[in-house]
């Protein structure tokens, strides 16, 4: 039979592999563990650069690395730019002027918390957005607005 790795396990072996690859995991929290991974968080940034994403080992039970995947993305600093105010993107909200809502009639959205965060344009660019986050109808909900003026 075949044992299940700890998560501490999981996490030396992933430190160790990334350690002799030249794998940077700086910044780096464990964001979950399942029965055979383990995924790094990254979301760091500076005045000159910001690198998100995750890292994904893939670890066999007599604790291999079988393979990795990489989502990490790093972005160099463009510009600085002007952004709508946080009462013009809640506005948004009351609208219904955002993607992801749910076909739910008469839903009530509950918004518990309001952030600057960033995503990808259809140009590869990283772009401010705010991010909704709350509860749809007692669901976990979240929902981001442009932030770009």
């Amino acid at each position: 039979m075949e044992s299940i790795l700890s998560d501490d396990e999981k996490y030396k072996i992933a430190m160790d592999f990334a350690r002799n690859h030249n794998i940077s995991l700086n910044n780096a929290v464990v964001d979950s563990t399942t029965r055979n991974t383990i995924t790094f968080k990254i979301n760091s940034h500076d005045q000159e650069k910001m690198i998100s994403g995750q890292i994904v080992f893939d670890i066999s039970y007599d604790g291999v690395v079988g393979s990795i995947r990489n989502d990490i993305y790093e972005n160099n600093f463009v510009r600085n730019v002007d952004i709508i105010s946080p009462k013009s993107a809640y506005n948004k909200i009351l609208k219904g002027n955002f993607h992801d809502w749910p076909d739910m009639p008469g839903g009530k959205i509950e918004i518990k918390d309001i952030k600057i965060s960033y995503q990808y344009d259809t140009k590869g660019f990283y772009q401010p957005v705010y991010e909704f986050i709350g509860e749809l109808n007692g669901e976990k909900w979240n929902a981001y607005i442009a932030a770009m003026k």
